[in-house]
């Protein structure tokens, strides 16, 4: 479910997500993963939303990102949109919105759902049956929570307030059984 409009407040936290159209592929290659990430960064920061977890996938993306500002963090995530959509249509010879419908975004209401939230996404090339081991998903920022790559869409004070370390962020996740429903639980 989206979220209302006046849920998006500073320093609240959110999962925003979105699917290709029909059954196109959402990043064809590499340089289709390159820019979709080249843009969240230019228009990520202090005067928008910080990203915290990310995953991208040929199909969507999962991103859980932090509000810095009043200014709801869908509406700055609208230019990274815009922006990719223009690429991608110019280089695959498309026209029309190349996502399923509108962004979708959900609140996170308490830290285990933050947690829950991070798991989700680090480990969605595993659960798509992409790789068989985490670290070798380059498109997400699991490789910075391992502390095994450094990068620019990576916010430590998560980890750092759940986790004495890198390390045991990544037991975490060794220790994570898989649901049979695509959504973790958010009780």
């Amino acid at each position: 479910m989206r979220v209302p409009y006046k849920q998006f407040a500073r320093g609240e936290y959110f999962h925003l997500f979105n699917h290709a159209a029909g059954d196109r592929l959402l990043f064809a290659d590499e340089e289709d993963y390159r820019r979709f990430l080249t843009t969240l960064k230019r228009y990520c920061g202090p005067d928008s939303f910080s990203v915290i977890a990310y995953c991208l996938l040929p199909s969507h993306f999962h991103l859980l990102i932090r509000q810095e500002t009043d200014t709801p963090a869908f509406t700055s995530f609208y230019a990274v949109s815009a922006s990719y959509s223009r690429y991608y249509n110019k280089k695959h010879g498309f026209w029309g919105s190349i996502f399923r419908g509108k962004l979708q975004h959900r609140w996170i209401k308490n830290s285990r759902q933050l947690i829950q939230t991070c798991v989700y996404i680090h480990r969605n090339p595993q659960e798509a049956g992409l790789v068989e081991r985490l670290e070798d998903w380059q498109w997400s920022n699991y490789l910075e929570w391992a502390d095994v790559r450094d990068g620019v869409l990576f916010d430590p004070e998560v980890r750092k307030m759940f986790f004495s370390s890198a390390q045991a962020y990544v037991e975490c996740l060794r220790e994570y059984k898989p649901r049979k429903t695509s959504f973790p639980d958010f009780a």
